[in-house]
């Protein structure tokens, strides 16, 4: 795995804001982590792949038909056929993470044929944690003042389990309903899982497949 240079870096860029189908994005997306294995997450320059990674992801649990970047903002676009919605994409990681130094980690351990360690996570300790760091993100993110106003999708990155901690989620989903006056919509991922927060209620979506897997 390596990382890629800054021309390899543009081509895909123009790619990724283009419009394209599921089948397309989805081709783009697996030959970068063919190429690049764990420095699709490390690399910063490749935050475009991890954003279209996530817009996918979304298209596919919305049945959307095709999908481009935007121009930060929009983080993405989703075309539904008959209408186009912007989306703003923010992370929710656990304080002090910081998901580009790991994933660069394992990259330079698996390149120097060294084992990727398996590192204790306090799944208790995180739980307890995310209402208050989702509140911190969506905050930041209602005080920019969008105009017109995106889809937020807030990324979860801490230990939960969205078919089991249904308490959890409803919590959460309070939270994101109270920032529906700066947002249309507010949609909480957690890998696979989906919880659509508009004002007409709430929808879980289980998804079973991901953008750019084998």
């Amino acid at each position: 795995m390596r990382r890629l240079s800054k021309a390899e870096l543009a081509d895909i860029d123009a790619r990724l804001r283009q419009w394209q189908s599921f089948d397309e994005i989805d081709a783009v997306l697996k030959a970068v982590r063919e190429t690049t294995g764990f420095y699709a997450v490390g690399q910063g320059g490749l935050k475009i792949w991890r954003e279209a990674f996530v817009a996918v992801s979304c298209a596919l649990q919305t049945h959307a038909r095709r999908i481009r970047l935007g121009g930060d903002p929009p983080d993405f676009e989703l075309d539904y056929g008959d209408h186009v919605r912007a989306f703003e994409l923010v992370d929710v990681f656990p304080v002090g993470r910081r998901l580009g130094r790991e994933y660069d980690t394992f990259a330079d351990l698996w390149n120097n044929s060294q084992g990727i360690p398996l590192e204790h996570v306090d799944m208790e300790a995180e739980l307890e944690a995310l209402p208050a760091d989702l509140e911190a993100q969506l905050q930041a993110k209602a005080a920019k003042g969008y105009s017109p106003s995106p889809i937020l999708v807030a990324d979860i990155h801490h230990a939960i389990f969205p078919q089991s901690d249904i308490g959890d989620l409803s919590r959460l989903a309070g939270i994101a309903r109270r920032y529906l006056t700066h947002f249309p919509e507010v949609w909480l991922r957690m890998s696979r899982n989906l919880v659509r927060v508009s004002p007409f209620g709430e929808t879980r979506i289980h998804g079973a497949h991901d953008a750019g897997g084998d």
